[in-house]
């Protein structure tokens, strides 16, 4: 009998690290969906509260932010007090059925929050720009963007996250 060579070895240990973050996001989410919307506005808050402290916030000037599905951290409230700090806001659009997995983003800078908080659903529940939006909102911004805020399902003790399993590639 011999021993699985090396290539073997590292397909099972990534398929089984696939299936354990897997039930690890499951777990996560369904826990997450469960808090009261209170907590949830709350804590979305104080964790702003604690970002808006960052010296790397403080010297930001262009930030790059998700919008929040309904169980995530909130971010209306923090895109609205960084516009009126006048640090630009840039927010992401997913495009189904382009990129290297099916999915691709493009990079767009909220002109208005009228408009933002118009923005129709997407089918995971997200605000997100329509297809349609004028040059206004489209910008090729990766040059000028200094703070990325990221959604993540969960955190270890280091800060390292797990995200929704669903890779995004920004072109």
């Amino acid at each position: 009998m011999s021993c699985p060579s090396y290539p073997q070895t590292r397909v099972v240990m990534e398929q089984t690290v696939r299936i354990l973050k897997k039930d690890l996001r499951k777990m996560l989410k369904s826990r997450l969906g469960n808090l009261p919307n209170p907590y949830r506005r709350k804590a979305s808050l104080e964790i702003f509260q604690q970002v808006e402290q960052m010296p790397v916030y403080i010297k930001s000037t262009a930030i790059f932010c998700y919008l929040a599905m309904p169980q995530e951290v909130q971010t209306r409230d923090f895109i609205e007090r960084c516009l009126m700090e006048g640090k630009r806001i840039f927010v992401p659009k997913v495009l189904d059925g382009v990129g290297s997995h099916g999915r691709d983003m493009q990079v767009l800078e909220v002109v208005s929050l009228e408009d933002m908080d118009n923005f129709p659903k997407s089918k995971w529940g997200i605000p997100e720009p329509p297809a349609d939006l004028s040059d206004d909102w489209k910008s090729n911004a990766y040059s000028c963007i200094d703070l990325v805020i990221v959604p993540g399902v969960g955190f270890d003790q280091k800060g390292q996250r797990i995200g929704h399993g669903m890779y995004v590639c920004s072109t």
